[in-house]
Parts: C-alpha cells; sequence; structure tokens
C-alpha cells in the first residue's frame, strides 16, 4: 500500500510540476511578444505566482516528503514476512484454544 501511495504522490508531483513550468512558459511567451492589452497583462500576473507555486511544491513534494516517507516505507520493505507470521500465530493459537 505504502509503494502505491509513494508512487501516486511522485506522479501528482511531476504533474503539478510540469503544469507550473508551462504556466511559467505561456507568461514568458507573452511577454516576450508584448503585453498590447489589460487581458494579456492581467495574464501575466496570475500566471507567474501560479506557476512559480506550482512548480515549487510539486517539487518540494518529489524530493522532501518523499524523503520524510521513506524510512516508513524502508520499514515495511524490510519486514514482509512479519504478517504472515503474526498470521501464522494467530492460526496455532486459535487452534491450542478449540
Amino acid at each position: 500500500m505504502m509503494e502505491k501511495e509513494s508512487k501516486k504522490l511522485v506522479k501528482n508531483s511531476i504533474i503539478m510540476t510540469s503544469i507550473g513550468f508551462l504556466l511559467m512558459m505561456i507568461a514568458t511567451t507573452i511577454v516576450y511578444f508584448g503585453m498590447h492589452n489589460l487581458l494579456l497583462a492581467f495574464m501575466v500576473v496570475m500566471l507567474e505566482p501560479s506557476g512559480w507555486f506550482l512548480m515549487w511544491t510539486g517539487l518540494d513534494q518529489i524530493f522532501y516528503k518523499r524523503r520524510e516517507e521513506k524510512p516508513e516505507l524502508e520499514f515495511y520493505n524490510k519486514n514482509p514476512s512479519c504478517e504472515r507470521n503474526v498470521l501464522k500465530l494467530i492460526d496455532e493459537t486459535r487452534v491450542i484454544f478449540e
């Protein structure tokens, strides 16, 4: 379960970073070709902060949030047999008490 969540986190983070980068490219294109009306100026004002926010939040999740979850994921990956041993112990105690 943890691996699926980790992969989903990375996937969502890459999507966020890509959308942020795309928004920054759109804002850069508008500035490069010139802002000749109020609508384009407004778009640049809205696209730049949202692009930065999405890019940095996506990168933050990829590098820092994933690093925070890594020890827990490694713990569960190192101990896959624990669940089987506990279930085996439960079955054995059930047989004894029946």
